[in-house]
Protein backbone atom coordinates (compact mmCIF):
# COMPACT_ATOMS: atom_id res chain seq x y z
CA UNK A 1 0.00 0.00 0.00
CA UNK A 2 1.50 3.56 -1.00
CA UNK A 3 0.29 6.36 1.22
CA UNK A 4 0.91 9.86 -1.35
CA UNK A 5 -1.74 12.02 -0.77
CA UNK A 6 0.64 15.10 -1.37
CA UNK A 7 3.69 15.96 -2.88
CA UNK A 8 4.78 18.46 0.05
CA UNK A 9 3.96 15.65 2.62
CA UNK A 10 6.95 15.65 5.59
CA UNK A 11 8.11 12.84 6.85
CA UNK A 12 9.39 13.00 10.56
CA UNK A 13 11.06 10.03 11.87
CA UNK A 14 10.64 9.96 16.09
CA UNK A 15 7.83 11.66 17.80
CA UNK A 16 9.77 12.77 20.94
CA UNK A 17 10.02 16.29 21.79
CA UNK A 18 11.95 17.34 18.95
CA UNK A 19 10.20 15.38 16.01
CA UNK A 20 6.54 16.86 17.75
CA UNK A 21 7.51 19.91 17.66
CA UNK A 22 8.53 19.96 14.43
CA UNK A 23 4.75 18.25 13.47
CA UNK A 24 3.28 20.91 15.38
CA UNK A 25 4.96 23.34 13.50
CA UNK A 26 3.86 22.14 9.95
CA UNK A 27 0.81 21.06 11.04
CA UNK A 28 -0.28 24.48 11.69
CA UNK A 29 1.36 25.81 8.22
CA UNK A 30 -1.25 23.22 6.76
CA UNK A 31 1.47 20.71 5.91
CA UNK A 32 0.56 16.99 5.50
CA UNK A 33 3.04 15.21 7.77
CA UNK A 34 3.82 11.57 9.02
CA UNK A 35 5.03 11.65 12.50
CA UNK A 36 6.58 7.58 13.20
CA UNK A 37 8.20 6.36 16.19
CA UNK A 38 9.14 2.77 17.11
CA UNK A 39 7.88 2.98 20.70
CA UNK A 40 4.25 3.71 21.73
CA UNK A 41 3.31 6.48 24.02
CA UNK A 42 2.91 6.95 26.88
CA UNK A 43 6.67 6.27 27.71
CA UNK A 44 9.35 7.17 30.21
CA UNK A 45 12.81 7.89 29.06
CA UNK A 46 16.41 8.86 30.84
CA UNK A 47 16.09 12.63 31.44
CA UNK A 48 17.23 14.89 34.66
CA UNK A 49 13.72 16.82 34.00
CA UNK A 50 14.95 20.20 34.16
CA UNK A 51 13.53 22.63 31.58
CA UNK A 52 14.92 26.17 31.33
CA UNK A 53 13.00 29.45 30.86
CA UNK A 54 14.41 28.97 26.88
CA UNK A 55 12.54 25.64 26.09
CA UNK A 56 9.62 27.19 27.82
CA UNK A 57 9.67 30.18 25.74
CA UNK A 58 9.75 27.44 22.85
CA UNK A 59 6.07 26.10 23.97
CA UNK A 60 4.73 29.41 24.76
CA UNK A 61 5.70 30.46 21.35
CA UNK A 62 4.04 27.31 19.78
CA UNK A 63 1.28 28.05 21.65
CA UNK A 64 1.73 25.38 24.20
CA UNK A 65 2.98 26.45 27.64
CA UNK A 66 2.97 23.78 30.53
CA UNK A 67 -0.01 25.28 31.71
CA UNK A 68 -1.95 25.01 28.51
CA UNK A 69 -0.25 21.35 28.18
CA UNK A 70 -1.74 20.63 31.12
CA UNK A 71 1.89 19.43 32.19
CA UNK A 72 2.48 19.27 36.30
CA UNK A 73 5.02 21.36 36.78
CA UNK A 74 7.14 23.16 39.95
CA UNK A 75 9.81 26.31 39.70
CA UNK A 76 13.19 26.00 40.91
CA UNK A 77 14.92 28.55 42.71
CA UNK A 78 18.53 26.98 41.30
CA UNK A 79 20.84 24.79 42.41
CA UNK A 80 22.67 23.58 45.47
CA UNK A 81 25.87 21.69 45.29
CA UNK A 82 27.15 19.44 47.98
CA UNK A 83 30.47 17.73 48.72
CA UNK A 84 29.97 15.71 51.89
CA UNK A 85 28.42 17.91 54.27
CA UNK A 86 29.31 20.88 52.89
CA UNK A 87 27.30 22.83 49.93
CA UNK A 88 26.94 25.39 47.82
CA UNK A 89 23.78 27.38 46.58
CA UNK A 90 23.60 28.84 43.15
CA UNK A 91 20.31 31.02 42.34
CA UNK A 92 18.97 30.79 39.04
CA UNK A 93 16.53 33.73 38.69
CA UNK A 94 15.18 33.07 35.02
CA UNK A 95 12.66 30.53 35.33
CA UNK A 96 14.28 27.07 35.31
CA UNK A 97 10.96 24.43 35.84
CA UNK A 98 11.21 20.54 36.89
CA UNK A 99 8.60 18.81 34.47
CA UNK A 100 8.04 14.76 34.24
CA UNK A 101 9.42 13.88 30.66
CA UNK A 102 6.81 11.30 30.23
CA UNK A 103 3.57 14.10 30.29
CA UNK A 104 5.53 16.14 28.28
CA UNK A 105 6.08 14.21 25.42
CA UNK A 106 2.59 12.98 25.65
CA UNK A 107 1.13 16.45 25.49
CA UNK A 108 3.14 17.87 22.58
CA UNK A 109 2.91 14.52 21.00
CA UNK A 110 -1.25 15.28 21.24
CA UNK A 111 -0.90 18.56 20.16
CA UNK A 112 0.80 17.83 16.97
CA UNK A 113 -1.82 14.69 16.44
CA UNK A 114 -4.60 17.43 16.01
CA UNK A 115 -4.48 18.38 13.04
CA UNK A 116 -6.11 16.06 9.82
CA UNK A 117 -3.56 16.48 7.83
CA UNK A 118 -1.03 14.38 10.29
CA UNK A 119 -0.52 10.60 10.33
CA UNK A 120 0.67 9.67 13.67
CA UNK A 121 2.10 5.85 13.33
CA UNK A 122 3.46 4.40 16.73
CA UNK A 123 5.41 1.31 17.73
CA UNK A 124 6.25 0.43 14.29
CA UNK A 125 9.72 0.91 12.71
CA UNK A 126 10.52 3.28 9.73
CA UNK A 127 12.86 1.86 6.94
CA UNK A 128 14.30 5.00 4.81
CA UNK A 129 14.29 2.84 0.99
CA UNK A 130 14.67 6.39 -0.65
CA UNK A 131 16.50 9.31 -0.11
CA UNK A 132 17.94 12.07 -2.83
CA UNK A 133 18.10 15.49 -2.15
CA UNK A 134 14.94 15.15 1.11
CA UNK A 135 12.48 13.65 -1.18
CA UNK A 136 11.77 10.14 0.31
CA UNK A 137 10.47 6.95 0.89
CA UNK A 138 9.64 5.36 4.14
CA UNK A 139 8.17 1.69 4.63
CA UNK A 140 6.31 1.69 7.98
CA UNK A 141 5.37 -2.05 8.14
CA UNK A 142 3.94 -2.93 4.56
CA UNK A 143 2.76 0.84 3.89
CA UNK A 144 4.99 3.12 2.01
CA UNK A 145 5.33 6.66 2.75
CA UNK A 146 6.46 9.42 0.03
CA UNK A 147 7.30 12.59 1.32
CA UNK A 148 8.91 15.37 -0.02
CA UNK A 149 11.18 16.50 3.12
CA UNK A 150 12.60 13.95 5.91
CA UNK A 151 13.41 15.16 9.57
CA UNK A 152 15.18 12.58 11.67
CA UNK A 153 14.80 13.02 15.09
CA UNK A 154 15.03 9.12 16.31
CA UNK A 155 17.31 10.53 19.33
CA UNK A 156 21.22 9.67 19.93
CA UNK A 157 21.16 6.16 19.09
CA UNK A 158 19.62 7.23 16.08
CA UNK A 159 18.92 3.66 13.92
CA UNK A 160 18.03 5.96 11.00
CA UNK A 161 21.28 7.38 10.39
CA UNK A 162 23.13 4.27 10.46
CA UNK A 163 21.12 3.01 8.24
CA UNK A 164 22.17 5.92 5.84
CA UNK A 165 25.56 4.77 6.56
CA UNK A 166 26.56 7.63 9.44
CA UNK A 167 28.48 6.56 11.92
CA UNK A 168 27.71 6.64 15.61
CA UNK A 169 31.04 6.47 17.72
CA UNK A 170 30.83 6.06 21.37
CA UNK A 171 33.21 8.86 22.94
CA UNK A 172 36.40 8.28 24.33
CA UNK A 173 36.27 7.92 28.53
CA UNK A 174 32.60 8.18 28.10
CA UNK A 175 30.55 9.50 30.99
CA UNK A 176 27.41 7.28 31.38
CA UNK A 177 23.61 8.42 32.64
CA UNK A 178 20.74 6.64 34.55
CA UNK A 179 17.34 8.00 36.06
CA UNK A 180 14.63 7.11 38.33
CA UNK A 181 11.23 8.46 39.62
CA UNK A 182 10.88 8.74 43.65
CA UNK A 183 8.69 10.44 45.65
CA UNK A 184 9.07 11.88 49.29
CA UNK A 185 7.36 10.33 52.35
CA UNK A 186 8.92 12.15 55.09
CA UNK A 187 9.69 16.10 54.92
CA UNK A 188 10.35 18.60 51.98
CA UNK A 189 12.01 19.15 48.57
CA UNK A 190 13.49 22.77 48.56
CA UNK A 191 12.84 23.87 45.01
CA UNK A 192 16.86 23.49 43.71
CA UNK A 193 18.11 21.22 41.52
CA UNK A 194 20.22 19.13 44.26
CA UNK A 195 23.76 18.21 42.96
CA UNK A 196 25.66 15.52 44.88
CA UNK A 197 29.68 15.29 43.65
CA UNK A 198 30.66 11.36 44.58
CA UNK A 199 33.91 9.67 43.22
CA UNK A 200 32.96 9.26 39.51
CA UNK A 201 30.41 11.81 38.83
CA UNK A 202 27.55 13.43 40.34
CA UNK A 203 23.65 12.58 41.28
CA UNK A 204 21.02 15.04 40.36
CA UNK A 205 17.77 15.44 42.33
CA UNK A 206 15.28 17.56 40.43
CA UNK A 207 11.64 18.54 42.12
CA UNK A 208 8.80 17.76 40.61
CA UNK A 209 5.10 18.91 41.45
CA UNK A 210 3.09 16.71 44.68
CA UNK A 211 5.96 15.29 45.89
CA UNK A 212 7.46 13.40 43.53
CA UNK A 213 11.00 14.10 41.83
CA UNK A 214 13.47 13.26 39.47
CA UNK A 215 17.24 11.75 40.41
CA UNK A 216 19.31 11.45 37.79
CA UNK A 217 23.38 9.39 38.44
CA UNK A 218 26.11 10.92 35.46
CA UNK A 219 29.45 9.53 35.83
CA UNK A 220 31.45 6.63 34.82
CA UNK A 221 30.30 3.17 34.22
CA UNK A 222 31.36 1.79 37.79
CA UNK A 223 29.30 4.89 39.95
CA UNK A 224 26.06 4.14 37.29
CA UNK A 225 26.04 0.23 37.91
CA UNK A 226 26.97 0.87 41.67
CA UNK A 227 23.43 3.12 41.65
CA UNK A 228 21.56 0.83 39.51
CA UNK A 229 22.45 -2.23 41.77
CA UNK A 230 19.39 -2.43 44.96
CA UNK A 231 21.85 -2.95 47.65
CA UNK A 232 24.52 -0.12 47.12
CA UNK A 233 21.53 2.17 45.66
CA UNK A 234 19.63 1.86 49.82
CA UNK A 235 23.33 2.93 50.81
CA UNK A 236 23.63 5.84 48.81
CA UNK A 237 19.85 6.88 49.38
CA UNK A 238 20.04 7.15 52.91
CA UNK A 239 23.26 8.93 52.81
CA UNK A 240 21.14 11.74 50.54
CA UNK A 241 18.08 11.44 52.95
CA UNK A 242 20.10 11.85 55.74
CA UNK A 243 21.88 15.15 54.61
CA UNK A 244 18.54 16.48 53.36
CA UNK A 245 16.30 15.46 56.13
CA UNK A 246 13.99 13.66 54.37
CA UNK A 247 12.94 10.10 53.56
CA UNK A 248 11.84 9.04 49.90
CA UNK A 249 10.70 5.80 48.55
CA UNK A 250 11.10 4.47 44.72
CA UNK A 251 7.96 4.93 42.02
CA UNK A 252 9.74 3.62 39.06
CA UNK A 253 13.25 1.95 38.53
CA UNK A 254 16.41 3.16 37.08
CA UNK A 255 16.62 3.39 33.24
CA UNK A 256 19.22 2.19 31.18
CA UNK A 257 21.32 5.28 29.64
CA UNK A 258 24.25 5.19 26.68
CA UNK A 259 27.20 7.36 26.64
CA UNK A 260 26.14 11.57 27.40
CA UNK A 261 28.97 13.21 26.15
CA UNK A 262 28.63 15.77 24.07
CA UNK A 263 28.81 14.28 20.33
CA UNK A 264 27.66 16.44 17.23
CA UNK A 265 26.91 14.46 14.31
CA UNK A 266 25.65 17.08 11.98
CA UNK A 267 22.61 19.07 11.37
CA UNK A 268 22.10 17.55 8.00
CA UNK A 269 22.34 14.30 6.00
CA UNK A 270 21.99 13.22 2.26
CA UNK A 271 19.53 16.06 1.94
CA UNK A 272 17.68 14.94 5.08
CA UNK A 273 16.99 17.45 8.55
CA UNK A 274 18.53 16.18 11.74
CA UNK A 275 17.20 17.73 15.14
CA UNK A 276 17.31 17.04 18.67
CA UNK A 277 19.86 14.69 19.85
CA UNK A 278 19.95 12.38 16.46
CA UNK A 279 22.14 15.94 15.58
CA UNK A 280 23.74 16.91 18.51
CA UNK A 281 23.98 15.22 22.35
CA UNK A 282 24.98 17.65 25.43
CA UNK A 283 26.08 16.21 28.66
CA UNK A 284 23.07 16.40 31.12
CA UNK A 285 24.54 18.16 33.80
CA UNK A 286 23.87 20.97 31.56
CA UNK A 287 20.65 21.03 31.69
CA UNK A 288 19.67 21.68 28.02
CA UNK A 289 18.48 18.72 26.34
CA UNK A 290 14.92 19.43 26.14
CA UNK A 291 15.45 22.82 25.56
CA UNK A 292 17.85 21.52 22.45
CA UNK A 293 15.13 19.50 21.38
CA UNK A 294 12.42 21.94 21.05
CA UNK A 295 14.45 24.69 19.96
CA UNK A 296 15.72 22.46 16.92
CA UNK A 297 12.00 21.38 16.02
CA UNK A 298 10.79 25.26 15.76
CA UNK A 299 13.57 25.85 13.57
CA UNK A 300 13.36 22.65 11.48
CA UNK A 301 9.83 23.39 10.90
CA UNK A 302 10.30 26.99 9.40
CA UNK A 303 13.54 25.71 7.41
CA UNK A 304 10.93 22.60 6.23
CA UNK A 305 8.56 25.28 5.27
CA UNK A 306 10.93 27.54 3.14
CA UNK A 307 12.22 24.09 1.10
CA UNK A 308 8.93 22.68 0.24
CA UNK A 309 7.90 23.83 -3.22
CA UNK A 310 11.48 24.24 -4.40
CA UNK A 311 13.24 22.42 -6.92
CA UNK A 312 16.74 22.97 -4.97
CA UNK A 313 16.07 22.36 -0.66
CA UNK A 314 19.78 23.17 -0.77
CA UNK A 315 19.17 26.78 0.26
CA UNK A 316 16.87 25.60 3.31
CA UNK A 317 19.44 23.40 4.30
CA UNK A 318 22.22 25.48 4.62
CA UNK A 319 20.02 27.99 6.62
CA UNK A 320 18.83 25.88 9.10
CA UNK A 321 22.58 24.43 9.89
CA UNK A 322 23.39 28.27 10.24
CA UNK A 323 20.69 29.49 12.49
CA UNK A 324 20.96 26.05 14.28
CA UNK A 325 24.30 27.06 15.17
CA UNK A 326 24.74 30.81 15.71
CA UNK A 327 21.15 29.18 18.20
CA UNK A 328 23.36 26.83 20.10
CA UNK A 329 26.39 27.80 20.67
CA UNK A 330 25.87 28.96 24.03
CA UNK A 331 24.39 25.82 24.92
CA UNK A 332 27.32 24.22 23.77
CA UNK A 333 29.80 26.79 25.56
CA UNK A 334 27.69 26.17 28.77
CA UNK A 335 27.32 22.52 28.67
CA UNK A 336 31.44 22.47 28.19
CA UNK A 337 32.12 24.53 31.31
CA UNK A 338 29.34 23.09 33.22
CA UNK A 339 30.57 19.27 32.57
CA UNK A 340 34.56 20.32 33.30
CA UNK A 341 33.41 21.51 36.27
CA UNK A 342 31.48 19.10 38.02
CA UNK A 343 33.23 16.21 36.37
CA UNK A 344 36.81 17.14 36.90
CA UNK A 345 38.97 17.47 40.30
CA UNK A 346 40.49 20.95 39.18
CA UNK A 347 36.94 21.87 38.42
CA UNK A 348 35.47 21.11 41.50
CA UNK A 349 37.97 22.91 43.69
CA UNK A 350 36.89 26.25 41.99
CA UNK A 351 33.46 25.78 42.65
CA UNK A 352 33.65 27.88 45.78
CA UNK A 353 35.04 30.46 44.26
CA UNK A 354 33.13 30.61 40.85
CA UNK A 355 30.08 30.72 43.53
CA UNK A 356 31.38 33.37 46.23
CA UNK A 357 32.27 35.45 42.64
CA UNK A 358 28.66 35.41 41.36
CA UNK A 359 30.32 33.86 38.11
CA UNK A 360 28.71 30.66 38.26
CA UNK A 361 25.20 32.32 39.12
CA UNK A 362 25.46 35.09 36.47
CA UNK A 363 26.51 32.55 33.53
CA UNK A 364 23.52 30.45 34.36
CA UNK A 365 21.06 32.77 34.34
CA UNK A 366 22.02 34.28 31.17
CA UNK A 367 22.33 31.19 28.92
CA UNK A 368 18.60 30.24 30.62
CA UNK A 369 17.20 32.78 29.71
CA UNK A 370 15.25 33.65 26.51
CA UNK A 371 16.81 36.98 26.65
CA UNK A 372 19.86 37.14 23.79
CA UNK A 373 21.19 40.50 25.15
CA UNK A 374 23.97 39.02 27.43
CA UNK A 375 27.25 40.11 27.48
CA UNK A 376 27.94 36.72 29.71
CA UNK A 377 26.03 34.66 26.98
CA UNK A 378 28.31 36.00 24.00
CA UNK A 379 31.19 35.01 26.48
CA UNK A 380 30.02 31.92 26.88
CA UNK A 381 29.41 31.54 23.26
CA UNK A 382 33.06 32.20 22.33
CA UNK A 383 33.80 28.58 24.61
CA UNK A 384 30.65 26.90 22.02
CA UNK A 385 33.02 27.44 19.13
CA UNK A 386 31.45 25.13 16.07
CA UNK A 387 32.45 21.66 16.27
CA UNK A 388 33.11 20.11 12.82
CA UNK A 389 31.19 16.92 12.29
CA UNK A 390 33.08 13.81 10.45
CA UNK A 391 32.77 13.59 7.04
CA UNK A 392 29.95 12.01 5.33
CA UNK A 393 27.87 13.99 7.79
CA UNK A 394 26.21 16.26 5.73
Amino acid sequence: MINDASKERVIIVGASLAGSMAALALGKAGVPVTLIDKERFPRRKPCGEGLSARGQAELAAAGCSLGALGCSHTKLAGYRIFKGKRSLLIPERSGLVGVPRVELDQSLLEQAAQFSSTRIMLGQKAVIHELEGGRCVVRVGDIEERGSALVIADGSASPTLRSLGMSITTPRSPRLGTSSAWRLTRGTLDPYVHTFLVPGGEVYLTPLADGRFNCSVLGSQDLVQRFVHDRALSLHVEEISDTLGIAISREYPFLSCGAINTLYRGATCRGAFVIGDACETFDPCAGFGMTHALMTGRLVGECVLEALGRSDPRTALVRYKRDREAQVRDVRGFTRITATTMGSRIGRMSLPFLVASGLAGTVSESVHSPNHASLARRLVSLVGASVVPRAGTS
